[in-house]
């Protein structure tokens, strides 16, 4: 056999997986999982956290303004793949909806309640530790949700944006509750769509006012950011300058390994046409 094309003969597994995956059927219960007095522990902890929000939960829910109550469920570092955030997914779902809504950082769920069911349901499930252990492991706390500020002094053009519920209808009531403050308050905005649910509003006085304005507002707690709006700069001369790509060419006599490329391949490159017709230079395959 050629030695350019030997087989891959040996492999070998790690001698020790933490992080185990678990979707293979097996009844073991994975390493991350907490147990026993640690468990329990955590579950406490994360009962407190969220009673400590139950208040700030019923008001804004008896105010029915069709505006859901937020709040961050902060998971653990080693709890933030996509695998183990099905778990965290099922400890805050609602029928066959789930009430997690998006991110602020990496390790940061954004979570909505629609009513006091909700809020009572999650509270059994954090109670009932045993049953939803791989969810409660998976956070390290919870806690109230705040926007995103950044303010600069000499700045006074700032962009601000609203929570996206992953609802229609809800941003939509959102939107015209923010619209309605900003101009009752006489603040002048410019609205644009960059998605069918995502506006980016647009003011140009200092984000210390806005602030003084919503702060004390219902439609304060519908905010995700404001921060100042970037400002790029370009300079057309440097669109006359023509920039050469030099062409790599194969060394007459040189050996050059095969590349495999799996899938659908790639596409035609002019500055690898040179490899592909050499008969000594690189072959690109598709398999």
């Amino acid at each position: 056999m050629d030695n350019d094309k030997l087989p891959i003969m040996f492999f070998a597994t790690r001698e020790v997986d933490e992080q185990r995956i678990e979707a293979g059927g097996s009844p073991d219960i994975p390493n991350w999982v907490l147990k026993g007095a640690a468990l329990e522990q955590r579950a406490t902890e994360l009962c407190l956290a969220f009673s400590n929000l139950s208040n700030d939960i019923t008001k804004q829910i008896n105010k029915k303004l069709a505006v859901p109550f937020v709040f961050i469920a902060k998971m653990c570092d080693d709890s933030t793949s996509k695998s183990r955030r099905i778990y965290i997914s099922s400890l805050f779902q609602n029928g066959n909806k789930t009430n997690l809504i998006g991110l602020t950082n990496s390790d940061e769920l954004i979570v909505k309640i629609d009513s006091i069911d909700q809020m009572n349901d999650i509270s059994d499930k954090l109670q009932d530790f045993q049953r939803n252990s791989f969810a409660i492991s998976c956070l390290e706390t919870i806690k109230s949700f705040s926007p995103a500020i950044k303010t600069e002094e000499a700045e006074h053009t700032y962009k601000i944006k609203l929570i996206d519920f992953q609802d229609y209808e809800i941003n939509k009531v959102v939107q015209r509750l923010f619209e309605s403050t900003l101009d009752t308050n006489q603040i002048i905005y410019n609205k644009t769509n960059y998605t069918d649910q995502l506006p980016v509003y647009k003011i140009n006085i200092g984000a210390k006012a806005v602030l003084d304005v919503l702060h004390n507002n219902d439609i304060y707690d519908v905010l995700f950011s404001i921060e100042p709006m970037p400002k790029y700069r370009i300079s057309l001369d440097s669109l006359k300058e023509e920039t050469t790509i030099k062409i790599i060419k194969p060394t007459e006599g040189k050996h050059y390994e095969t590349l495999g490329i799996l899938d659908n391949g790639i596409a035609p490159i002019p500055h690898l046409l040179p490899w592909l017709s050499s008969k000594n230079g690189l072959y690109i395959q598709n398999h």
